[in-house]
């Protein structure tokens, strides 16, 4: 006859038999005593990392950010290196963009350059104005989603259209540096680029057929039918009457983050 051995009297033999002999049971309660203190551990540090990461949340919620308004301003490659075109000049910038890092008496910020460096630095002393703000721009690209906050405030959170796997949106930090009304008498087609177009401080180096050189990444209106889906040459489409809203929350220089 084959014996039928029930998992429950197994297990109670096995505990009885810890009970019974004092090494078993000592045994028995140092593996119980490491496996309470590797889940108190675990918890103390999962505990942390959650503590931290509201803390990041909350003071990248809150965080001011710098504006720098500039007039002309030299562009150098580093501290100290400056931007030069092939016959000699400096190259220079103007409008207002967010301030990504200080070293000294020198400032990063998002460059209007179509190719070579993204980012550039100038000189404190050739800054017109600082002015600090709580706007904040942030696209998410698996989301196909914008939101502007300000500060731990979420003021607008719409679906946009992305870039198509031919032509991706570029990720990064980046500002706002205009703002185009397209209008009957403007060289930009409504049907297009709708209403308004919101330009960036970068550019789409991504060739596609509609722009075989790349071309200056904006938010824009257009064509609704690609909202919410990666169907863009690189820019972000988004609904007009969403656009015009849009354009009226954020400021040049207004900080853009866009991340995967």
């Amino acid at each position: 006859m084959t014996e039928v051995i029930d998992a429950t009297d197994v297990r109670w033999r096995a505990a009885h038999t810890d009970a019974c002999d004092p090494h078993a049971a000592a045994a028995s309660f140092a593996r119980t005593h490491a496996r309470a203190r590797s889940a108190f551990a675990f918890a103390a540090v999962a505990g942390a990392l959650i503590v931290m990461l509201c803390a990041v949340f909350a003071a990248d919620a809150g965080a001011t950010r710098t504006v720098a308004r500039i007039d002309g301003a030299p562009l150098f490659v580093a501290p100290g290196l400056p931007m030069a075109r092939p016959d000699g000049r400096s190259v220079r910038e103007s409008g207002s963009a967010w301030v990504l890092r200080r070293r000294g008496g020198w400032l990063q910020i998002p460059t209007l350059l179509r190719r070579g460096s993204l980012r550039g630095w100038i000189r404190s002393a050739d800054v017109r104005e600082l002015h600090t703000t709580r706007l904040l721009v942030r696209v998410d690209l698996s989301e196909r989603r914008v939101r502007v906050t300000a500060g731990a405030r979420l003021l607008m959170s719409v679906p946009v259209g992305v870039g198509a796997s031919g032509s991706p949106s570029p990720i990064g930090a980046t500002s706002v540096s205009e703002f185009i009304p397209v209008t009957p008498r403007s060289i930009y087609s409504a049907q297009v680029y709708g209403p308004m177009i919101v330009a960036l401080r970068l550019w789409q180096i991504k060739p596609s057929p509609a722009f075989p050189f790349g071309g200056l990444m904006a938010f824009h209106g257009g064509d609704e039918r690609g909202i919410g889906a990666a169907s863009s040459s690189g820019c972000f489409r988004m609904r007009n009457a969403d656009v015009g809203r849009f354009a009226a929350l954020v400021r040049e220089g207004t900080p853009v983050i866009i991340r995967p």
